[in-house]
């Protein structure tokens, strides 16, 4: 009982390993061929309420918005009214026959110089998004420059890792994807797919400018008020436990070849104008030295070291193998459904068939001894008759 104790202990470790563990992540320094490339750059557009009310206030004075604000109070009490105007479709804007608007006001959209940009540093596969690590991203404006040094670690992957199941290895690689906005997987992708189901789900839409699949059906103003009002439901993410925290919960993985990024210095800002005079931007975004060490993905426990680990356990503590548990097999179940016949009849049925046996060799003997004796006779009769 103390072996089956030890050995079903160790089995079951094994299985818990090859389950949960079957892939370390070791550090190699050794490795001389190095190709490393260089993360990928995003930059977007920023939103700002403050600057919004800035230009609003230097392009449109108060008369401006007060006349469209009567308007547009105006054309609600209007719509209060359902009554048919065939004139209404007879309407135009600008050479018509009625003149509605007869001054029409002037929208700037030349580049706003301080609108400022943002910057995000990621993985080739990765694309940006609103929860992306502080650290990887920044944002900076027209006329400034900026600093920002980064090191990387490589990750590689050894060729059996793809065999591995994905709920295994705890990593998809690009051509395992399953999502419907991204062509390939990543991480972020995968966060972005979550949100857009959130929103589906709660809103029954999508924003205008969800990417990828258009068979999301874009909000309306009730959805995008709708969108509004979760927004902190949306916006933050939050672990699998953390069920009365408001936020998003997203189950996505790591990809398999995602880079180990570190930005560990950004440069203060600092007044930069063009030689031109031209009202630009200049990030420098450095590579602070050079990587001494990479990640590798292993198989520790694939399918074959389970069979092996297993067979040898059982060899050790019970003295058994395979061969012992196909005699278990045979011995235990066939044995149910194949049961040996009578003993008693089997010995009887084996007993005269070895007479029968034996009577048959007794009879080819007995034709073959009065064969030999009948060509005597004709031997000695031929003598006899040679003689006379």
């Amino acid at each position: 009982m103390i072996s089956w104790y030890f050995a079903a202990k160790i089995i079951m470790s094994s299985i818990d390993n090859f389950n949960n563990n079957p892939i370390n992540l070791v550090v190699e320094t050794r490795y001389l061929d190095w190709n490393t490339e260089f993360p990928s750059i995003s930059v977007c557009e920023t939103k700002s309420e403050e600057r919004l009310k800035k230009f609003m206030d230097q392009y449109y004075d108060d008369g401006d918005t007060r006349q469209t604000f009567f308007r547009q109070k105006a054309l609600r009490n209007i719509a209060f009214f359902k009554g048919e105007s065939k004139d209404l479709m007879k309407c135009y804007i600008n050479s018509a026959k009625e003149q509605v608007y007869n001054d029409i006001l002037k929208c700037p959209t030349e580049n706003i110089s301080e609108i400022s940009t943002k910057v995000y540093i990621h993985s080739t596969s990765d694309v940006p998004n609103m929860n992306f690590k502080e650290s990887d991203r920044f944002e900076i404006k027209p006329k400034e420059s900026m600093l920002v040094l980064f090191a990387l670690k490589d990750v590689t992957n050894e060729n059996g890792v793809k065999d591995v199941d994905i709920a295994q290895r705890k990593c998809r690689f690009p051509d395992e994807n399953e999502l419907t906005v991204y062509r390939y997987y990543s991480y972020s992708g995968c966060i972005v797919q979550c949100r857009i189901e959130k929103q589906m789900k709660l809103c029954n839409c999508t924003t205008h400018f969800t990417p990828g699949n258009t068979s999301y059906p874009s909000c309306n103003m009730k959805g995008l008020m709708c969108l509004g009002e979760h927004n902190m439901d949306m916006s933050t993410m939050k672990d699998a436990w953390n069920f009365d925290k408001t936020g998003l919960y997203c189950p996505c993985i790591q990809g398999c070849d995602d880079i180990d990024l570190n930005v560990y210095y950004k440069g203060d800002v600092e007044k930069y104008l063009d030689k031109d005079g031209v009202d630009v931007a200049r990030v420098q975004i450095k590579m602070g030295y050079l990587p001494s060490e990479r990640l590798t993905r292993r198989v520790v426990t694939d399918s074959l070291d389970m069979v092996v680990s297993t067979g040898s356990t059982i060899g050790l503590f019970l003295g058994a193998s395979l061969l012992s548990f196909v005699e278990f097999i045979h011995y235990f179940i066939l044995q149910i459904f194949y049961p040996p016949k009578d003993e008693n009849y089997t010995q009887s049925w084996l007993k005269d068939k070895s007479l029968v046996i034996t009577n048959r060799r007794f009879g080819r003997l007995h034709n073959t001894l009065e064969s030999k004796k009948a060509g005597k006779r004709v031997g000695r009769v031929l003598k006899v008759q040679t003689r006379e």
